[in-house]
């Protein structure tokens, strides 16, 4: 999946701030900075494996 560094590099285009609001008001607790990067993680992964869907 990480060939030639794409799927870091798409990794790296996320806005973190953003991505912590939007977790936050999914899940309804606050998340640490780490958790973000784990969370942003799973869902490109699972885009990116289910064709475009989103498994929300």
């Amino acid at each position: 999946m990480n060939d030639f560094g794409r799927f870091d590099a798409l990794k790296s285009c996320v806005d973190k701030a953003k991505a912590k609001t939007y977790f936050e008001q999914r899940d309804g607790k606050t998340i640490s900075p780490f958790k973000v990067n784990i969370e942003v993680d799973k869902l490109l992964r699972g885009f990116i494996i289910n064709d475009g869907e989103l498994d929300l």
